[in-house]
């Protein structure tokens, strides 16, 4: 197996052992427990996770995830204040509805982005506008809180 098989496998395991960390917790009723203190955790270690993967920005965030974990691909598009990150397709909610788990997004990506994304830049409004569990695509609004222009931030 060359190295980026390997690591195409390596990636669809770990998406695989989330989803059946996800139904293990919903079958025990502890998920929404979980996720509340898993978030508390995400965001106290996020600077650290954030620098672990050499992300600088709240752009950077979205495409290091992206690259390493190719679970969901993010698009960025500057919006006033900020940018806007999608995603159509998503590897966790794939797999999830496929063994009709409960939804992932929060405790495996959600959170976790959020965290980073406030570690490298305390001053980020995170604001998730859509899901791939709920809709057509994940769409979720990064900006400077208590600022209208703060110009392109996809960089």
């Amino acid at each position: 197996m060359d190295e980026k098989a390997r690591l195409a496998f390596l990636q669809d395991a770990y998406a695989g052992v989330l989803v059946d960390s996800v139904r293990h917790l919903g079958l025990a009723g502890v998920l929404e427990s979980v996720t509340a203190r898993k978030r508390a955790e995400q965001g106290a270690g996020g600077k650290r996770m954030a620098d672990r993967l050499g992300c600088a920005t709240p752009a950077e965030v979205f495409r290091k995830v992206s690259d390493v974990f190719a679970c969901a691909v993010w698009d960025l598009e500057p919006d006033g204040n900020g940018f806007r990150a999608t995603a159509k397709t998503c590897k966790l909610c794939a797999l999830a509805r496929r063994f009709n788990t409960e939804k992932p997004c929060e405790i495996y990506c959600l959170n976790p982005l959020e965290g980073m994304i406030r570690g490298v830049d305390p001053g980020s409004d995170f604001r998730v506008e859509s899901t791939l569990w709920e809709g057509a695509e994940c769409r979720v609004r990064v900006g400077r809180i208590g600022t209208e222009t703060a110009g392109d931030r996809c960089g």
